[in-house]
């Protein structure tokens, strides 16, 4: 069966969500700060014009830890350990019809590291995620502004400003 993009594709023009993000340029100053001892850092950036208007939201561990929409990025710290990101990208219709798209990365987190996830949307109609190194990703970084949560739906909450997002536990 083939999946229409017809929703998405609504999403471009109106961007309708229920994710709320504000933006500034430069980030917080923690941002790029040595990480706490015990902790990594992990960043997501989208350093893509194409499809601003539609959100991608972030979960790790299924914490709601971020949201990109246009060329933005945010950071935010991870106990160390196995960390899997899914990243919705579309709007409340396309959540309501089940035509968003749910990509996913894992990383195993090192104290003192930073990671950086690529949300690729040179394609307005897919959203395509990978790591980078972070030379790769400074440049990135430059052309974006830092993304903040401000507001999200009733069945989320906003994370805290320094959560430590847990690994997934042990077997």
């Amino acid at each position: 069966m083939r999946r229409s993009n017809l929703p998405l594709c609504l999403v471009m023009l109106a961007g309708c969500t229920s994710y709320r993000v504000s933006t500034s340029a430069p980030p917080p100053a923690h941002v790029f700060a040595p990480t706490p001892a015990g902790a990594a850092q992990i960043c997501v950036v989208r350093p893509h014009q194409v499809g601003a208007l539609a959100p991608a939201v972030v979960h790790d561990n299924g914490h709601l830890v971020g949201v990109t929409k246009g060329p933005t990025y945010f950071c935010y710290l991870a106990q160390p350990g196995q960390h899997l990101l899914a990243s919705r990208y579309g709007d409340d219709v396309d959540r309501d019809l089940g035509t968003d798209q749910v990509e996913e990365a894992s990383v195993t987190a090192e104290p003192g590291r930073r990671y950086f996830l690529h949300h690729d949307v040179s394609n307005p109609l897919v959203l395509s995620v990978r790591w980078v190194a972070e030379p790769a990703a400074r440049p990135m970084i430059d052309a974006c502004r830092y993304a903040q949560l401000q507001e999200v739906p009733g069945d989320e909450a906003l994370p805290e400003p320094d959560q430590l997002v847990p690994a997934i536990a042990a077997r």
